[in-house]
């Protein structure tokens, strides 16, 4: 089996070096073949430098992406992509040992699957904030944590892995690209491309299961343990959704007006409020002017649409 790790990169060479570090410590199965897929998607950084130092330790093909973003990237691996089994994670996380070989012993003994994922634990680079701690299950998504338990179910549209830990069978990704309009872009924190893409695979009859045991540490900086990251995260959330279902987004005067209004609560209510209480409103606000772009967006997708029709 020959099985190809995708990692896309945008200036995160001190991450990278650590993601490719652990690396060095899979467990490769007999009879796999592993070669590395590295996208350099515009970084002004050190990534090549750190990439040429991991050469001699694996078989690395450095591709690059000019258009910026996260899903071009991610369309670039695809094309050069040619092996059995394509596994996707990011440059800011640490695979576990085992991690490879849960993958490959899955496609082995489940032909009957199109694709899998995996737990994504975050490990953050200091100790987090109260805020942070007291309300967990409203920000666990903006790190990407996630945990389905410690069986094997089968995905549905509503119950799906996320992009630092899930693989496709290649043949099967090859048909299914990522949605240029979603995914990180650049500093803006659009996330859902990969359940875009999943979600098209399950139309069209693909099925795929979760895999307690190929886990994955997701890298937390401290500059995204802050109220801004929360607020960009969720502003990223709400235009995506918008994008994609603008017919019930709400009405642009009603987005701003929860959109200043939440704002201006989450400012005055900070300095003494319980945390749940002002970041409920932080949340909120960021939501509302979120959908009120993507509104915006979507708009002006319709109107080159129709332009390009007439």
């Amino acid at each position: 089996m020959r099985v190809q790790i995708a990692i896309c990169t945008w200036n995160r060479a001190r991450l990278l070096d650590r993601t490719l570090d652990a690396m060095r410590h899979l467990d490769v199965p007999p009879e796999v073949s592993l070669e590395l897929l590295l996208v350099d998607n515009n970084c002004s950084d050190d990534t090549q430098e750190v990439i040429r130092h991991y050469a001699d330790m694996f078989d690395i093909r450095s591709l690059s992406e000019s258009k910026q973003g996260h899903s071009h990237a991610r369309n670039r691996a695809i094309e050069a992509a040619d092996g059995d089994l394509l596994l996707w994670t990011d440059d800011d996380v640490l695979v576990d040992e085992a991690w490879l070989a849960g993958y490959v012993a899955a496609a082995r003994s489940q032909p009957e699957m199109a694709f899998w994922g995996g737990p994504i634990i975050p490990r953050f680079d200091q100790r987090r904030p109260r805020w942070l701690k007291e309300n967990w299950k409203i920000c666990k998504s903006c790190f990407a944590a996630r945990d389905l338990g410690d069986r094997p179910v089968e995905f549905d549209r509503s119950v799906l892995p996320y992009g630092a830990n899930f693989g496709v069978r290649t043949a099967v990704q090859a048909q299914f690209r990522f949605d240029p309009r979603l995914g990180r872009q650049g500093s803006l924190v659009l996330g859902d491309d990969e359940i875009d893409v999943l979600r098209r695979l399950l139309e069209k009859g693909h099925r795929g299961c979760w895999l307690p045991d190929a886990k994955v540490q997701h890298l937390i900086p401290p500059e995204r343990t802050t109220e801004s990251f929360v607020g960009e995260y969720y502003f990223g959330q709400g235009k995506r959704e918008a994008m994609q279902n603008w017919r019930n987004a709400g009405s642009k005067w009603r987005l701003r007006w929860e959109g200043w209004t939440h704002r201006w609560l989450y400012r005055v209510k900070r300095p003494y409020a319980s945390s749940k209480v002002w970041l409920t409103h932080l949340v909120r606000s960021s939501l509302a002017r979120g959908k009120l772009q993507g509104l915006q967006a979507a708009r002006l997708r319709r109107q080159k649409r129709h332009s390009g029709e007439s």
